[in-house]
């Protein structure tokens, strides 16, 4: 998906994908390339099901920037059992795509998140959380108070880009190859 994470592809290309008899018309999973190409969509990713550390650090800076009131905005369960929020960065604001030890990933600029009815290795399928679909509640615009938590971890593990002063976190390279659509 590199070619097309500037910019939003345009309906010809779209309709080859995905009008009738489309080239991946047919397939259920489907996802959204994150950063400028969409409106500067972000999406925070926590692995809490692996990851209680994840959790805590969600509650922890709500806690402390919006009075334990975690904010609305789209929000699924992903097919393994996370949690993913989008968010809108605002104009000029560009985050990175990154991973943390701590099960807190982010996908910012160039970055790539499934999106329901898309099914995981797992078996289950993405589901958008009742009440916290994005027709219901909106992508919400990131506060400010937000985008510096995201700065600070992703620095603190070496993913904040240039200037980061944290250590480099390496991921593992899957088992197998999949495309851009999970399958």
């Amino acid at each position: 998906w590199r070619e097309h994470e500037k910019q939003l592809i345009g309906d010809e290309l779209f309709k080859q994908w995905y009008g009738s008899g489309g080239e991946f018309a047919n397939r259920q999973n489907m996802g959204v390339i994150t950063g400028s190409c969409s409106g500067n969509l972000i999406v925070i990713d926590l692995d809490t099901h692996k990851h209680p550390e994840a959790n805590v650090w969600w509650e922890g800076i709500h806690a402390d920037h919006h009075g334990g009131v975690f904010l609305e905005t789209a929000t699924q369960t992903t097919g393994g059992g996370g949690k993913q929020y989008f968010f809108r960065a605002p104009a000029g604001v560009r985050l990175p795509t990154a991973k943390t030890p701590i099960g807190v990933d982010f996908r910012g600029e160039g970055g790539f998140a499934m999106l329901p009815p898309s099914k995981h290795d797992s078996g289950n399928y993405y589901q958008w959380d009742d009440g916290f679909e994005p027709c219901d509640v909106g992508i919400e615009t990131a506060p400010d108070w937000l985008l510096e938590e995201v700065r600070a971890l992703a620095d603190k593990y070496g993913a904040g880009g240039e200037g980061s002063t944290g250590a480099k976190e390496k991921t593992a390279t899957p088992e197998r190859a999949t495309d851009a659509f999970g399958n």
